[in-house]
């Protein structure tokens, strides 16, 4: 792998940002003039050892062995014996050095998946061995996506069998280090198959996403950037990923069934990293200074298009960088327009909260009884009765009518059938939107 490769500059210039932005390292570096905690104060700097390392392996992984001796290194100082174990990390990482291409390439896989996966909460960890993922194992997946593909479920899988859990959150976890793993095999499988539209899809998908890792790792608060839902980039990211594979099932012969189940598999990815969000958010929703929500929304804005640049670069489509101002593009041929709502939608909150800046940027973030601020911001709007003309709560308890008898109704047809667990109708309902998903492609 060439040290020019421009996916391999990105993942370069990632990890570079992640250092400089890292809290650890921040410690680390402060800590050489004024006195920290020792103990947090070695620890930033093993993990500033350990991503300088780690870019020295995907600087030199054209020499696949001094890559496999640096990536034990790396893994070792960010982590610990926790994230690298010896007794079988060493052997897997001599068969990488022996074949990068093939079986090795599996090994590499599994030292790089388990280490993400016992990082815990330590997301910098987590990043830097994903990065190794991606960056050392690409050559696999260039001459076998499938295998790439098929290795990184089973490879996650036994991961996850092989440790105890203390949390659901440790489950969620793995989301995000599957995610990234599938679209690169989009990505490989599209490039294949001479579908433009589907690698530059798969590959838009793929920046934003560790994009968006990498700016939570460095501020907790743009986590929320990861959030599946519109129009913010989790969203487009499962969005984007679920097109890409679409297309690649409706558009080449044999991989109906496959790009189908990766889509569904993106999307279900997607879901659980908002999980991970939603159990996270405690720590993260406290604001104290809406200035930083003003920071979100800007990138949220700005991220999809800039990644859409980039990832038109990368593919030999950099002529067209314009199109990506005013809308995104799948990897099947589709077009969300979601530039053009930001450029709508921040006028008009900007015009709504004029009134509330006048009294200063953080006059509604009082405290009230040593309650956090979000909470005291929200709560005289709790608290406030809801304005409701006389037509629309008319229109509102018509409404809910009509849904209490739509309730009802749903309750009476589920006690006639045979299938009383509410498990099994989920399960059944799922396969039938599968089977709907897969006729629907072909």
């Amino acid at each position: 792998m060439s040290f020019h490769d421009p996916f391999m500059v990105c993942l370069l210039v990632f990890m570079a940002v992640l250092l400089c932005g890292e809290r650890h390292v921040r410690i680390f570096v402060s800590g050489l003039w004024r006195s920290v905690p020792l103990a947090l104060w070695r620890r930033g700097g093993c993990h500033m050892a350990g991503m300088v390392v780690a870019m020295l392996a995907l600087a030199v992984s054209h020499h696949v062995g001094a890559a496999a001796c640096l990536v034990a290194v790396s893994l070792t100082l960010m982590g610990g014996g926790a994230v690298f174990q010896p007794v079988w990390g060493i052997p897997a990482l001599v068969g990488y050095g022996l074949l990068p291409d093939g079986a090795g390439g599996v090994g590499l896989m599994a030292v790089c998946l388990w280490g993400a996966g016992r990082a815990g909460s330590d997301g910098a960890a987590r990043l830097v061995a994903l990065f190794l993922l991606l960056g050392l194992g690409h050559g696999l997946a260039a001459l076998h996506p499938l295998g790439w593909v098929l290795a990184a479920v089973g490879l996650a899988g036994v991961c996850l069998l092989a440790g105890a859990w203390p949390d659901r959150l440790s489950l969620y976890r793995h989301c995000r280090l599957v995610r990234p793993v599938l679209l690169l095999g989009i990505v490989e499988i599209s490039r294949q198959q001479g579908m433009d539209l589907g690698v530059e899809g798969a590959l838009f998908a793929l920046l934003l996403d560790l994009v968006c890792q990498s700016l939570a790792v460095i501020w907790h608060r743009a986590a929320l950037l990861l959030l599946p839902a519109p129009p913010l980039p989790g969203f487009v990211v499962g969005w984007v990923g679920l097109h890409a594979a679409l297309g690649l099932s409706s558009s080449t012969e044999g991989w109906t069934v496959v790009g189908c189940l990766l889509g569904v598999a993106i999307m279900g990815l997607a879901c659980g990293d908002g999980m991970v969000l939603l159990g996270e958010g405690a720590a993260v929703l406290p604001e104290e200074r809406r200035r930083s929500w003003i920071w979100g929304l800007f990138l949220a804005m700005g991220l999809p298009s800039a990644c859409g640049m980039v990832a038109g670069w990368m593919t030999g489509h950099g002529a067209g960088w314009a199109a990506w101002l005013y809308g995104l593009s799948g990897g099947d041929g589709s077009l969300m327009a979601l530039p053009l709502f930001w450029a709508g939608l921040l006028p008009l909150w900007f015009c709504l909260s004029r009134g509330r800046w006048r009294d200063g940027p953080d006059a509604g973030l009082q405290r009230d009884g040593g309650s956090s601020p979000m909470l005291g911001s929200l709560q005289p709007y709790m608290q406030a009765q809801p304005v409701r003309p006389r037509g629309l709560r008319r229109w509102l308890m018509r409404g809910q009518r009509q849904v209490r008898s739509v309730r009802l109704s749903a309750r009476e047809i589920l006690s006639l059938l045979p299938v009383q667990e509410p498990e099994a109708v989920f399960w059944l309902v799922f396969l039938g939107g599968v089977l709907v998903v897969m006729g629907l492609a072909q």
